[in-house]
């Protein structure tokens, strides 16, 4: 793990003291990966390709599916406590990329076996490495929200077709605001 990142996820685990974290690496993999040729399929094709962050993208879905909780990728810090919405069933937030908003972020809650993360997971059951390689999950995830009828204003909304709460970019994304503010994202576009 980059430094950078490194640090970040010792400085969330000081904020978040009272959760159990759990780093996703090659070898514990394993552990959560369902036995499916599609799936594995997937992840060989992706590292053939060196998309490292496509894999992670897969493990986080994954992970809310089995286990719901959070999933924070290694570029967000956490600067508040996520209580406030341990209450929801899947919660996410506008993020601000290149001066345009997409409903997601790198940060998000769930509860196990929600419907929206299981809509996730059959995206990868469903489309061809190479397609799910062509874009970020932001994309794609954010046309899902679009249709849905979430509007692309970093409002906070919810979406009752996916049972999905979407918040202002800044707070889970930045720039940060007094009393508002849980997450940042300090971008660093692995996927690219």
């Amino acid at each position: 793990m980059p430094d950078k990142e490194r640090t970040l996820f010792e400085k969330n685990q000081s904020i978040l003291k009272d959760y159990t974290f759990k780093l996703w690496d090659n070898e514990s993999i394993t552990d959560i990966l369902p036995k499916s040729e599609i799936i594995e399929n997937f992840v060989s094709y992706a590292t053939a390709q060196k998309k490292w962050a496509f894999i992670s993208d897969l493990i986080k879905v994954i992970a809310l599916v089995k286990f719901g909780g959070w999933a924070i990728d290694a570029d967000n810090e956490i600067v508040a406590p996520l209580s406030p919405f341990e209450r929801m069933h899947w919660v996410s937030g506008f993020e601000l990329w290149n001066g345009k908003y997409a409903p997601i972020t790198a940060v998000w809650g769930a509860i196990p076996y929600h419907r929206f993360s299981l809509w996730m997971l059959n995206h990868y059951l469903v489309q061809t490495p190479e397609h799910i390689l062509s874009m970020p999950n932001t994309r794609w995830i954010s046309q899902a929200f679009i249709d849905a009828g979430i509007r692309i204003d970093n409002t906070r909304q919810y979406l009752d077709v996916f049972d999905v709460e979407i918040f202002p970019s800044q707070v889970f994304c930045g720039p940060p605001l007094p009393e508002q503010t849980v997450a940042l994202h300090h971008f660093s576009a692995s996927w690219v």
